[in-house]
């Protein structure tokens, strides 16, 4: 019931430019670095994995701290560190974006609050609510805003890059995925 709700309010709150700007942001990108750190790291491997297939170099780098280090440290301004967490967020998430942006990366974040660090320190990012009777909290949303995102980039890829989608549109999709 939990879950039915936070997707009601994910859709009636989605902000379709914002949207529609990471679409335009993840097909400018030479290269798609997405961290999410812990129990967000299974987010961030499914992101990656999405946009592959549709002919984007990504990766979700895993292991340790240093090695997420080492991958942002070979990132250019052509590139994009798109990064993933919730409530307070996590140390190595926040810190990855510095770093992005300490090397003139765009970044983008998915995240449940505009107050959060991953909020205030993205270039852009999306609001997807996690909150949940469990410890863990609810992945529903942020997963219902993924595959959105995926069916408005597949859409982009299929006219060979060239964004044209309207809010309308994205709006349509929006209420298709959630």
């Amino acid at each position: 019931e939990r879950d039915t709700e936070s997707l009601s309010v994910l859709r009636s709150g989605l902000d379709t430019d914002r949207v529609i700007e990471l679409a335009r942001m993840i097909h400018r990108a030479r290269r798609i670095l997405v961290t999410g750190v812990d129990l967000a790291a299974a987010l961030s491997w499914f992101l990656a994995y999405s946009l592959m297939p549709l002919g984007f170099d990504a990766e979700a780098p895993t292991g340790s701290s240093g090695n997420l280090q080492h991958k942002i440290d070979v990132l250019t301004g052509k590139d994009l560190l798109i990064a993933i967490s919730f409530g307070r967020c996590l140390r190595e998430t926040v810190e990855s974006v510095l770093r992005a942006h300490a090397r003139g990366v765009p970044t983008f974040g998915i995240t449940d609050s505009d107050t959060t660090p991953i909020a205030m320190h993205c270039d852009a990012y999306l609001i997807a609510t996690t909150s949940s009777p469990s410890f863990t909290g609810s992945y529903v949303p942020p997963m219902a805003l993924i595959n959105c995102w995926r069916n408005v980039s597949r859409r982009c890829s299929a006219r060979n890059r060239a964004f044209t989608s309207s809010a309308a549109w994205v709006d349509g999709v929006i209420h298709w995925a959630t």
